[in-house]
């Protein structure tokens, strides 16, 4: 409500019509969730349970892999319904407010890595698959790894955006010129990030870095 507000005093002092455009984060929910009630929301009057736990009574064995394998897939087919509910919520919400002055344009991915071994890059397909039905985009800015920067655009996410984690650590500058590099390399951006102890003479230095690298760098 208030930047709708802000953004309307903005487009009245300049003569302007612009909208600012809203990331809404979809908080994150681990491929081993022990969440038994998360809530209804489909209107049967049961809670989903997103604990493969659970399921068990609907499988023959749920001590054989099969039967665990089973369990994991009801569990995460809740688990995807519940991001459903959540981005259509928001939606709903968002429609009902009336704000003049924003326009909902995306989601963001919260989890800034991912496992396919246990099944996360089901749930991220999904939701990219479904936000693309709606005609959102699907954003992410995953910390710097060894794979992360290389499954993107697999995993449907629209754009993407790299962090070197040089505000949080102790990493040499270098590092941000070697994220750039990387981003570039993988059809990402870089994400600049700062805020906590900006007055403290690290963090501000960090922040600079940041920026000076940018310029070094052509980002």
């Amino acid at each position: 409500k208030a930047m709708d507000e802000t953004a309307g005093e903005l487009n009245a002092k300049f003569g302007t019509n612009q909208k600012v455009s809203i990331d809404v984060c979809i908080p994150y929910i681990q491929a081993f969730a022990v969440q038994s009630e998360f809530g209804d929301i489909n209107g049967d009057g049961i809670a989903e349970s997103m604990n493969p736990a659970d399921f068990a009574s609907y499988v023959d064995d749920p001590a054989s892999i099969e039967g665990k394998e089973q369990m994991f897939h009801m569990a995460m087919e809740n688990r995807k319904a519940a991001i459903h509910w959540f981005i259509d919520e928001v939606e709903r919400r968002f429609r009902e407010a009336g704000y003049q002055n924003l326009e909902l344009t995306s989601y963001y991915w919260n989890g800034e890595t991912v496992n396919p071994v246990i099944g996360e890059d089901i749930l991220i397909k999904d939701t990219a698959d479904y936000l693309k039905i709606k005609g959102y985009y699907f954003t992410w800015i995953p910390y710097i790894t060894n794979y992360s920067q290389y499954l993107w655009k697999n995993l449907g996410m629209t754009t993407a955006s790299m962090q070197p984690n040089h505000s949080f650590s102790a990493y040499k500058k270098s590092i941000v010129a070697y994220n750039a590099e990387l981003a570039e390399k993988t059809g990402m951006s870089t994400e600049i990030e700062y805020g906590y102890g900006m007055t403290t003479p690290n963090v501000a230095r960090r922040f600079a870095e940041y920026l000076n690298t940018g310029i070094a760098t052509g980002l």
